[in-house]
């Protein structure tokens, strides 16, 4: 199911060029968020579903990739319950050079007043976050959730007979193009422990000990 959304992804996020693109809706960031969530793509706890393969792109206002971008994501669990606590079902992840980024989670359960639905922060290099929420299309609850809006419901490509997702959202950003600083692997404009591990979970692939000597040099905020 995935490697086919994935080559449909390419083909989408090479269509942005040119293309007139218009910034994502925001929505209410809701009570639930809780700062420093783990860097993590995959959420799935063992037992949850049904299962939801998530894909998109951060691109700019000029429609070009965002890479480095930051998403930070959290939702409720398959039976409509927030970990107010802990960190389940919650983490952020960085867009790759082309822009791209990959989600595995489960589809949220629903709640009474809302309808199923993850919540985002994005961030790129003008440090402007945006603040929205991402829906499901064809849901009865839609109609009555007075946050949702079908801008920002997730293009559906496939739904097997369990339920399990896989579906993509793109995401047009305020971002200024500013590349990250020496040594910002992941673009966050810092450099700390985070891009030390980033660099020794990629060590040789792509990066060396030149990549590592950047780090350690620039450790710091970015000017």
């Amino acid at each position: 199911m995935i490697p086919h959304l994935l080559a449909a992804l390419v083909l989408v996020g090479t269509a942005f060029a040119g293309d007139d693109c218009v910034l994502t809706r925001p929505d209410v960031e809701g009570p639930y968020w809780l700062d420093g969530s783990p860097e993590r793509s995959d959420l799935r706890i063992e037992g949850d579903g049904p299962l939801l393969d998530l894909v998109g792109t951060v691109v700019g206002d000029d429609c070009l990739p965002v890479s480095g971008a930051w998403i930070d994501i959290w939702h409720a669990d398959d039976e409509g319950d927030y970990d107010k606590g802990g960190w389940s079902y919650r983490g952020h992840l960085f867009t790759d050079a082309q822009g791209e980024w990959h989600l595995q989670t489960v589809v949220p359960g629903m709640y009474p007043g809302r309808t199923s639905h993850i919540h985002a922060k994005v961030r790129g290099g003008s440090g402007i976050t945006l603040t929205t929420q991402l829906y499901f299309p064809d849901l009865p609850e839609n109609e009555t959730d007075a946050f949702y809006h079908p801008d920002l419901e997730v293009l559906v490509r496939d739904v097997d007979v369990d339920g399990n997702m896989a579906a993509e959202f793109h995401f047009v950003i305020e971002d200024d193009g500013v590349e990250p600083c020496d040594g910002d692997i992941n673009g966050d404009s810092r450099v700390n422990v985070d891009d030390l591990l980033a660099i020794i979970a990629g060590w040789n692939d792509p990066y060396t000990v030149d990549d590592l000597l950047t780090v350690i040099a620039s450790w710091g905020e970015c000017d």
